[in-house]
């Protein structure tokens, strides 16, 4: 497996499993909470006691879930978001001045047929990869960072109740915590296009 390759299959893992192992750690909270809090006990027990082979489980059990979530968030979360203002988000093309909106545009009309701000994010990677595999691995990180952010805005939501029940206050840092989260998950969106349109100038 070559670098790129490596990287993006370690970048992956890591936006899954994150993301993903604390919605177990939710899970067990949920139980612990509102369902058997001894068996809740007793399964950390376990855990506790085969600390290293529990963490390997929890870590692959956590990149499935992570997949869970990250279905999840794409209906719940950005769904919505890309009705309201992705448009506004991933234009980044607007944010270009005149000189660099220039260039770009003219190598986007002469490699793909469309002015720049029609490009999709996978049109400009696909450059990327081919021609600047520096610049295209540091896009995946940005990705996978856009992409956790966002599930763990719909983990922090989905803790909201158990949080409350636990105690009040905890519910209402647990909808702050999910604003933060929103918040950067806002950031990395922009800034991932914003990467992206700034990668493509140095191919331009």
């Amino acid at each position: 497996m070559d670098s790129l390759g490596f990287r993006a299959t370690f970048y992956d893992i890591i936006g899954y499993m994150i993301p993903g192992s604390l919605a177990i750690f939710v899970g067990w909270a949920n139980v612990f909470v509102w369902g058997d809090a001894e068996l809740a006990k007793n399964a950390m027990k376990i855990v506790v006691e085969n600390f290293g082979f529990s963490f390997v489980v929890i870590a692959a059990a956590g990149y499935v879930c992570g997949h869970a979530l990250n279905a999840l968030s794409s209906c719940v979360i950005e769904w919505p978001i890309r009705k309201l203002w992705w448009n506004k988000w991933t234009n980044w093309t607007s944010r270009l001045n005149e000189e660099r909106l220039a260039r770009v545009d003219e190598m986007a009309r002469k490699e793909f047929a469309m002015p720049a701000k029609q490009l999709s994010a996978f049109d400009i990677r696909i450059r990327l990869e081919s021609q600047l595999p520096g610049p295209a691995i540091t896009g995946l990180c940005f990705l996978s960072y856009y992409g956790m952010s966002r599930n763990l805005v719909a983990l922090s939501l989905l803790a909201t109740p158990v949080s409350i029940a636990i105690a009040g206050w905890w519910g209402i840092a647990s909808l702050i915590v999910a604003g933060l989260f929103f918040y950067q998950y806002k950031r990395s969106v922009v800034n991932y296009y914003d990467f992206l349109g700034s990668s493509l100038l140095l191919a331009a």
